[in-house]
């Protein structure tokens, strides 16, 4: 019984993910943002573009274009990520962080690269924690 209850809880974790990744489909904008304590400029924030198909994170800034692969722990709390860059010089870096999602809104705090998940939704000075309200589109 070992397995079939090893198999039921991964295919319980798998139901849980796909159920999240389908709500964060689509476009988001973002409505607050804040890296190392310091609050965003709203300039920054009117000129992301924040959009997710299938697995797929896409975030563009002006020419600059980041596609993460996101990897999903909704059965963690807080709920947890990863992000993975898949191209540039960044290919292969992890970000990981947490995540709440509600109806229309997505709340993500992410470490940089080799820095520990935040444990909470904040950014302190120093921690090149990277902090974002979405709203869905």
């Amino acid at each position: 019984g070992w397995l079939l209850g090893n198999a039921l809880i991964a295919q319980e974790r798998d139901g849980a993910v796909q159920r999240e990744l389908a709500r964060m489909q689509g476009e988001w904008r973002a409505i607050a943002g804040e890296r190392d304590g310091q609050l965003r400029p709203r300039a920054f924030l009117e000129a992301l573009r924040v959009r997710v198909e299938g697995e797929v994170l896409i975030l563009e800034l002006g020419q600059r274009r980041q596609r993460l692969r996101m990897i999903l722990h909704p059965e963690l709390r807080p709920k947890a990520i990863e992000l993975v860059h898949l191209d540039g010089k960044e290919q292969g870096e992890v970000w990981q962080g947490i995540y709440a999602l509600q109806e229309q809104r997505w709340r993500l705090c992410l470490s940089p690269p080799n820095v520990p998940r935040p444990d909470d939704f904040l950014t302190r000075p120093g921690t090149g924690r990277e902090l974002l309200l979405l709203e869905k589109k």
